[in-house]
């Protein structure tokens, strides 16, 4: 009797460890040349890879315990490489290209960490998105299609990233976080776009939105807690950059027309700066440098210029110009 029970203990304990270990890996190809690569190291790790048509290419290695990685690809010459090392990581990609003889497609997910999700979905040609996540519980949401190129990097914890971009032959997106709880978010419509967000520190919240083409835009947050939203409306070749060096400060640009410029530049805390600009060659620039300064810039019309430098704290400037 003792041997007996003895046995059915050894038994229990060598099917839960069994268990304990057990990953998930699942391959279904339809189609023709196509290569598909699982490759998992740790504990109740899942891996999905789907492809239907040709010459495709997708990689997955998941190195820990608890992640989660899934692969669609449809069509011709589409690549998905998904990395990731740490615990309870989500990563998830589609691709969507039904066209023949058409132009690759690339996506890449790369995590280290620990509760990270990444999410890429991509229709059309000629794609190309990428996310690298360095920290845990990062977000980043991608949408792609036609030749539109983003890609995301995190470095810290609980930072979230979205970018939207449809029809952006000849563009360059591009979100860099370093530091918490960071959130940034882009739009683009059109083609020969640049959209560029820049955040190290915490707590900061950057938007960009572009529709039209030949627009360029930047936004550089440095400190905790600061502001910004561009927006830019066609027909085209307009630029904005804001700059933000410090706390707690706000920053506003909208541009529709063309050939229009502007430029904010924030050292210090708590200040707002302004700028909307409708028609055409207009130039409007603010540097702010102290605390609590306000400054506000509205141009109408055409070849319009302003210039503002607030040095010290709490100063106040409104410039309106119209034709």
């Amino acid at each position: 009797m003792k041997k007996n029970s003895l046995l059915v203990s050894i038994l229990c304990l060598t099917m839960g460890f069994g268990y304990a270990q057990s990953n998930s890996a699942t391959i279904n190809s339809e189609g023709n040349n196509n290569r598909a690569y699982i490759n998992q190291a740790g504990e109740l790790n899942e891996a999905m890879i789907r492809q239907v048509g040709v010459r495709h290419n997708a990689r997955i290695r998941q190195d820990g315990n608890e992640n989660s990685a899934e692969i669609e690809q449809s069509g011709e010459l589409l690549l998905t490489v998904i990395r990731q090392f740490g615990d309870g990581n989500t990563a998830v990609q589609y691709q969507e290209q039904e066209e023949v003889n058409s132009w690759r497609s690339e996506a890449g997910i790369r995590q280290v960490g620990d509760g990270n999700y990444a999410e890429q979905f991509q229709l059309g040609d000629g794609n190309g998105t990428f996310v690298n996540q360095f920290g845990n519980y990062n977000t980043a949401l991608q949408y792609a299609e036609e030749m539109s190129p983003g890609f995301i990097e995190q470095i810290g914890n609980s930072n979230y990233a979205e970018q939207i971009l449809i029809n952006t032959d000849n563009s360059f997106t591009r979100i860099l976080q370093e530091g918490d709880d960071n959130t940034a978010l882009q739009f683009q419509n059109g083609t020969q776009l640049g959209l560029m967000i820049t955040q190290a520190g915490n707590n900061n919240l950057a938007s960009q939105f572009q529709d039209g083409p030949n627009f360029a835009m930047g936004a550089d947050q440095t400190g905790d807690e600061n502001f910004s939203v561009q927006i830019q409306l066609g027909p085209g070749n307009n630029e904005a950059l804001i700059v933000q060096n410090g706390e707690l400060n706000e920053a506003f640009q909208d541009q529709e027309g063309v050939s229009n410029y502007a430029e904010i530049l924030q050292e210090g805390n708590d200040n707002f700066a302004l700028q909307s600009q409708s028609g055409f060659d207009n130039f409007a620039e603010t540097f702010q440098y102290g605390n609590a300064n306000r400054a506000q810039t509205t141009q109408t019309g055409s070849y319009h210029f302003s210039s503002i430098t607030q040095t010290g704290n709490a100063n106040r400037a409104v410039v309106t110009q119209g034709n």
